[in-house]
């Protein structure tokens, strides 16, 4: 018996081990960290590896305190397996890992990453603009203030040099750049553009002639950092140069980085002056002032009789103002015109002051040379709008030089009328009659030609009948009923327990008849479940029924004999 009761207990065990062997187990959180140290900094990326056991199936990161980005804040989770992670700050960062699978969650496993300050360094300057020949170009690495490695650091040019500055003279633009290493390591790199050129000289010439007997003013402007130095061809070492003598003038032009530019004007002689006149504003409204102002020569006369180079004239309409000038024997002539409006008068119009919703309105501004509609943004007079509720449309208006103006229109929107559809019956047998009914609106148009609340269909299967409902104000709704048909083969005509009986006309105008083969009892019932008259009938007559005074609508005739009883439904319109 004891023997018994041991290789019992060995089975039950044998068995409790199989049924544990097919479980999974619970994982094992582990994880390497590559590079560890690691450099601050955008380009220094930490790869995570996951190297849990138990074939987990999530994973949950805590990076910690900070985790990526700038430092400090809130510990950051990822979910991913594999995660990668940059530190753009120093310090020391822990990063925690807890497997999960179908069994269950690992225990917290945790590891440190050391993360060392990159170098606190940039370059002066970033871009310079130098010419072949022009003064060296001193480039020097900077360090700020704040953690940056610590110690002394080192530097790698792309030249070559090791120092912290360089001195270059290219003679094509060139892209210098420095490794700076920190004594702990980490290196930064940073880059200082070079761009070789020829600076840029104009001349220009006030008159662009020279008239006989006067003088002509040059003035020369050159392209570069200051300060500059002018040399022209005449000796001169002035910006600006006065002549009263033709001929070709050339202008040499040296900025501070030892660059230099030149530039040749060929200084014609003319009689004939060009004018230069100009209006500020171009454009005024009724009551407003221009200021005209005219360049070129020495003495003026207006078509206004004014002869000051500058004055301020208030037109009332559209004006051109016509100027002569003169240079000892040269004359010119020019002209300059001033724009006058009028205050706009801003209307606005539609093509209906009510719609219906999901309807268009065209709407219309006027009285104005530009528009803007404030909904919509559009800068035409004229906009369509689809309001879904009742809106005020405002338009702003302007003339040239003239205040702007605002005008509204109000759009009353209108809901289009909701139909509901009901049938004298849910389903009918194919080609028997049923009766649709359909409210919420004043007139109605059905899909199958007919106009009134109540159409009356004989459907041959199932059909969807759409109906269009018009509002007193004019707003149309649809909607659709689809009318379910039995085919009903498996049924003769209407009988109960063997009680034959008919009833016809149907639908009728109140007056029918009503046959059996068997004596009945019947009843007449309206919608609401009352009975609006009774009678009797046997075999041997058809009765003639009328239900004069009652209104249109759906009623049934019940008829019972006994224990069994037929109900047929009848439909009234008059």
């Amino acid at each position: 018996m004891r023997f018994k009761n041991l290789l019992n207990r060995g089975i039950g065990l044998f068995f409790v081990s199989l049924s544990f062997t097919g479980l999974s187990q619970i994982p094992g959180a582990n994880f390497s960290i590559s590079p560890n140290p690691v450099c601050s900094g955008a380009t220094n990326i930490v790869h995570i590896t996951d190297l849990s056991s138990g074939t987990p199936t999530s994973w949950s990161y805590t990076l910690s305190p900070g985790g990526p980005g700038p430092g400090g804040g809130q510990p950051i989770l990822s979910s991913a397996q594999n995660p990668t992670v940059t530190y753009n700050q120093a310090g020391t960062y822990t990063i925690t890992l807890i497997a999960s699978n179908a069994s269950g969650s690992s225990t917290a496993f945790t590891q440190t990453i050391q993360v060392l300050a990159s170098p606190n360094a940039g370059i002066n300057p970033g871009t310079q603009n130098t010419c072949i020949g022009g003064a060296p170009i001193s480039i020097s690495v900077t360090t700020g203030g704040g953690p940056g490695g610590g110690g002394v650091y080192t530097y790698s040019w792309s030249t070559g040099p090791t120092s912290s500055s360089i001195t270059v003279s290219p003679s094509a633009t060139t892209i210098y750049s420095c490794i700076i290493t920190a004594t702990n390591g980490c290196s930064i790199e940073r880059t200082s553009t070079v761009t070789v050129g020829t600076p840029t000289l104009t001349i220009a010439s006030v008159p662009t002639s020279i008239c006989p007997g006067s003088s002509c003013t040059l003035t020369a402007t050159g392209q570069g950092p200051g300060p500059a130095t002018y040399t022209w061809s005449t000796g001169a070492n002035t910006r600006t140069l006065t002549t009263t003598l033709a001929g070709v003038y050339t202008a040499s032009y040296t900025n501070s980085g030892g660059c230099t530019g030149t530039f040749s004007l060929n200084l014609g002689t003319s009689t004939t002056l060009s004018l230069t006149a100009t209006s500020t504003p171009t454009a005024i409204c009724v009551g407003g002032v221009a200021q005209l102002r005219v360049f070129g020569a020495t003495n003026y006369t207006w078509s206004n009789g004014s002869n000051a180079g500058t004055q301020t004239v208030s037109p009332t309409s559209n004006t051109t103002y016509s100027v002569l000038g003169n240079l000892g024997t040269c004359f010119g002539a020019t002209t300059v015109s001033v724009e006058v409006s009028v205050n706009p008068t801003l209307v606005v119009s539609s093509s209906s002051s009510s719609v219906c919703a999901g309807s268009t309105v065209a709407l219309n501004a006027s009285g104005a040379t530009t528009y803007t509609w404030v909904q919509s943004g559009s800068t035409t007079s004229s906009i369509v709008a689809s309001p879904s509720v009742n809106t005020t449309y405002v338009v702003r208006g302007a003339n040239p030089g003239c205040t702007v103006r605002t005008s509204s229109i109000n759009i009353t929107v209108a809901a289009k009328p909701v139909l509901s559809v009901s049938s004298s019956s849910v389903k009918v047998c194919a080609g028997e009659q049923v009766a649709l009914a359909v409210s919420g609106a004043n007139t109605y148009s059905w899909s199958n030609g007919l106009t009134s609340a109540v159409t009356i269909i004989t459907p041959t299967a199932t059909t969807t009948y759409t109906v269009y409902g018009t509002g007193l104000d004019g707003c149309v709704g649809s909607t659709a009923f689809t009318q379910s048909v039995n085919a009903c083969t498996g049924l003769s005509s209407v009988t109960a327990a063997n009680l034959a009986f008919q009833l016809y006309p149907n639908p009728n105008n109140g007056s029918f008849v009503i046959k059996t083969e068997s004596d009945l009892n019947i009843s007449i019932i309206n919608e609401t479940g009352a009975v609006v008259k009774t009678f009797s009938l046997n075999v041997s007559n058809n009765r003639n029924v009328s239900l004069t005074g009652l209104e249109s609508g759906i009623y049934f005739v019940y008829g019972q004999n006994g224990s069994t009883h037929v109900q047929q439904k009848i439909i009234i319109l008059k």
